[in-house]
């Protein structure tokens, strides 16, 4: 029996523009995934809409965070098909960027106040707008953008 192809090793390969320019642009994709806060509500959703006022059953509120949230993880691959990774991205961003600032006017608005469930809504179509592209984009760029030999050392790495 032969042996398989050797690999290289990765602090080697690393020097290389196929491995170096896609570690930095998916280490600043994640960064940037963090510093948008997604994963904070996504686990804390119920309790952000508890404090914004809403009177909504805690536990309605979390099904329907997991309902867009399976929803919308269901037509992405539809979604990133037609629509592109970039445009995908730009959309999530710009309308996590508008959920964000209703939610945060809810407080200090008094016409936003007359719309009995909104920031729920803000909170779920934040959610959903995130799985769009900045929650999922990062994790499928992975197997695109970095050549097989580095791969798993990369993306373990990266993440």
């Amino acid at each position: 029996m032969g042996e398989g192809v050797k690999k290289p090793p990765f602090l080697k390969s690393i020097r290389e523009p196929e491995v170096y320019k896609p570690l930095l642009i998916l280490m600043g994709m994640f960064a940037f995934q963090q510093l948008t806060g997604i994963f904070v509500v996504v686990v804390y959703a119920v309790q952000i809409s508890q404090e914004a006022g809403v009177t909504i059953d805690p536990f309605m509120s979390a099904i329907m965070i997991g309902v867009g949230r399976v929803a919308t993880t269901v037509l992405l691959g539809i979604i990133l098909e037609k629509w592109g990774r970039r445009r995908s991205g730009l959309v999530s961003a710009l309308g996590m960027c508008i959920c964000m600032f209703v939610l945060a006017g809810y407080r200090w608005s008094s016409w936003l106040q007359l719309i009995p469930y909104l920031p729920i809504i803000a909170i779920i179509a934040f959610i959903i707008l995130s799985t769009f592209g900045l929650y999922t984009l990062p994790f499928f760029m992975i197997s695109e953008l970095f050549p097989q030999k580095v791969r798993g050392a990369a993306s373990g790495l990266t993440v």
